[in-house]
């Protein structure tokens, strides 16, 4: 008994279209067709990665100016000053607005209110 592979082989109408000089004289004409039409050209991949290359340098150049500076350490509020005198407390903004608060211990508030 015959196995369902070798009766598909035998019985196979398409079988002796395909010999192998047949198949490669087939792909002889597709070749050949193939290069006299040439490679058509299209002009979107190299204007996509430009396109990609643009956007990468905008999207690193915009956030730039999203962090701002950096930001030191502050020493703490409840910490004693050294010397005894002011104390300064800064602040800078990501737009770059400074704000300075000089504290001075021996400040008191003698006006009284009505």
């Amino acid at each position: 008994m015959k196995d369902w592979r070798s009766q598909l082989r035998e019985h196979d109408p398409a079988a002796e279209a395909f010999q192998p000089e047949r198949a490669e004289a087939m792909r002889r004409v597709i070749v050949e067709a193939a290069r006299a039409a040439g490679v058509p050209r299209s002009p979107w991949p190299w204007r996509l990665a430009c396109a990609t290359a643009a956007l990468a340098v905008l999207a690193g150049g915009a956030g730039d100016g999203v962090r701002g500076p950096v930001r030191e350490p502050a020493a703490p509020l409840n910490a004693p000053d050294p010397s005894g005198g002011r104390r300064q407390i800064q602040f800078s903004t990501p737009g770059g607005t400074r704000i300075v608060w000089e504290l001075n211990p021996r400040f008191s508030l003698q006006e009284t209110l009505p």
